[in-house]
């Protein structure tokens, strides 16, 4: 005989004293009765997983009630061909804003395999997914509220290509971490717009950002547009290179590598882009160190 049980409480290794200690909690005198019984038990817990129409009917619950309501919007959402966690919630609208994570599958992001075959191809692979999605995060019109409300964010990269977080590759997707400030007027919950965010924007943020669809040439590396794939092998490509640069230097017993043609002085000490303005002097190695791979 099964018997399911429901409930927060769990009393593991009862005996006799614990059961006289709480011979006034009818959870734990039903609990010591089955066990007494010797019945076969089956705990019942409660999926967490939930699609977008429980997130809309949650939004729409909270809508108007005080910020600590949003707590109730955690957890995991299926989306048609993404995951999205909700994984932590601001407690205000003012403090660092929540974080959320979504997952796709390689299958449904449908990038050619050749683009994450080896570890350099991964980090260009997700360098080029980061940028895209920052790309995207940006075009979100953030007046929605007070404090951070509405604001949807990654870690915006610099022009290096590095292995990072925020976008990660592995043998069974994509997925991509970021911050979204859910919204408020005063402290009271923005459920409308939270909505917004959460079941219009960020999906479309995802789209172009984490599938391959989204990118305006599918037939591999024949253009330069930087919505098209010949962008994404050319960034993969940029990587190799960099990392074959990198272990022949180490190989040949140097410290770095400049080319020719270099510009070397940056923007402004907040820039790190080169100067493009005045008199600028492309670097120029002297012949005694001139070094070529």
């Amino acid at each position: 005989m099964r018997h399911h049980l429901t409930g927060s409480r769990r009393y593991p290794n009862c005996t006799g004293k614990e059961t006289a200690r709480k011979k006034d909690d009818p959870n734990h005198a039903s609990l010591i009765r089955l066990l007494e019984s010797g019945a076969e038990m089956l705990v019942v817990t409660r999926t967490s997983r939930q699609d977008p129409g429980d997130l809309e009917r949650t939004l729409r619950r909270i809508d108007g009630r005080g910020y600590k309501a949003y707590k109730d919007i955690e957890g995991e959402y299926e989306f048609a061909h993404f995951t999205l966690w909700i994984d932590h919630v601001q407690g205000d609208p003012f403090a660092a804003p929540s974080r959320l994570h979504v997952r796709v599958q390689h299958e449904h992001a449908g990038f050619p395999e050749d683009t994450y075959s080896t570890r350099s191809r991964r980090v260009g692979l997700s360098d080029f997914i980061l940028r895209r999605f920052d790309r995207e995060c940006r075009g979100i019109d953030r007046r929605r509220g007070t404090g951070k409300s509405g604001l949807v964010a990654i870690d915006r990269p610099g022009q290096e290509i590095l292995e990072r977080t925020a976008v990660t590759v592995d043998d069974e997707g994509i997925e991509a971490r970021f911050f979204v400030g859910l919204p408020a007027r005063g402290r009271r919950i923005l459920g409308r717009e939270a909505g917004f965010i959460l079941l219009k924007a960020v999906p479309e943020i995802v789209k172009a950002a984490l599938f391959f669809a989204s990118l305006g040439d599918r037939g591999g590396p024949s253009g330069d547009s930087p919505e098209s794939a010949a962008s994404l092998y050319t960034h993969i490509k940029t990587n190799e290179d960099a990392d074959h640069l990198r272990d022949t230097v180490i190989k040949q017993g140097l410290v770095c590598f400049i080319p020719d043609g270099a510009v070397l002085p940056r923007r402004s000490g907040v820039d790190d882009r080169p100067l493009r303005q005045g008199n600028v002097i492309e670097f120029k190695s002297p012949p005694s160190l001139s070094v070529s791979f």
